[in-house]
């Protein structure tokens, strides 16, 4: 008899795009999220509950603090960072983390946008611990992610464009090749049932028998009311919003509705020479030599 490799599911997306919504709909499929009590506690931003690991937020912080990035931080990292001896003792405390908190789980999944921006590493070590890894991506509309961002940390419209392009590029590039499934916020607050059903097929999750439970726990979680931005695609065409910020919203819806699309050469194509332009802005003449 064949005993299935654990399968962890990496909730993906900008900050304020939804993903704490999705962590808690992939626990409610009957994913472990680690132990309740190092769960991040619910607070102003999110009054029904981040669903994040304490543990996995500091993990990424101090990923990013040894090259001099924050979680605000529009630069990307720098070139194959993830094989820099400098990252050794995160890379070690990562895999001590998962085995630690999930090495008895058969599923289990995280959620903690930081992880955008360091994906290879996470990708190198549940590799190396014999994890399949699959991924949800959240994507909301940029506006709405900026307006969420202005009242909560404000910032300025430009920065939070900037990081919503960085996150989602990321997440879209170093998904590649791999099995996941994208969500737009709006339609999993509008009809959750059809997205998480989209999910469970896409990543081979199976449905949980007593629906009803899920159906009057989702119910219950789920609150529009906690929406206070919902911008239509028209909006993009204000002169504030870059024509890359344009391309890339369209691209994630397309995407999100077409599972061909999601898979193709295309679409990977696409992606990788957004992201590549992207990274192309911060790079120094001698980088770009090189």
């Amino acid at each position: 008899m064949r005993i299935d490799k654990p399968k962890a599911v990496c909730i993906l997306g900008m900050h304020r795009s939804g993903t704490s919504a999705m962590s808690r709909a992939i626990n409610l499929l009957g994913a472990d999220l680690g132990n309740k009590s190092k769960l991040l506690s619910p607070g102003k931003a999110n009054p029904k509950g981040f669903w994040e690991h304490t543990g996995i937020i500091k993990c990424n912080h101090r990923i990013l603090r040894t090259f001099g990035r924050s979680w605000d931080a529009i630069n990307p990292l720098p070139d194959r960072w993830w094989e820099s001896p400098r990252i050794q003792s995160q890379r070690e405390e990562l895999q001590s983390l998962v085995k630690h908190d999930f090495s008895d789980k058969q599923l289990w999944a995280w959620k903690d946008p930081r992880t955008c921006l360091v994906i290879p590493l996470w990708q190198s070590v549940l590799k190396e611990l014999d994890i399949d890894l699959c991924y949800v991506i959240m994507v909301r509309h940029p506006l709405d992610v900026a307006a969420s961002l202005k009242q909560r940390n404000g910032f300025p419209i430009k920065k939070s464009l900037n990081l919503w392009t960085h996150y989602t590029l990321s997440s879209l590039f170093w998904t590649a090749r791999s099995k996941r499934v994208i969500v737009h916020y709006n339609q999993l607050l509008q009809d959750w049932e059809s997205q998480l059903q989209k999910v469970a097929e896409g990543l081979d999750i199976p449905w949980p028998e007593e629906e009803g439970k899920l159906k009057k726990s989702m119910d219950a979680f789920l609150d529009s009311d906690l929406q206070h931005n919902k911008s239509t695609i028209g909006e993009l065409d204000v002169k504030r919003v870059s024509q890359s910020v344009k391309t890339i919203y369209r691209l994630c819806l397309r995407a999100g509705e077409s599972k061909e699309l999601l898979r193709s050469r295309k679409f990977n194509d696409q992606v990788e020479n957004l992201y590549n332009g992207f990274r192309g802005m911060f790079k120094t003449p001698a980088e770009m030599k090189q």
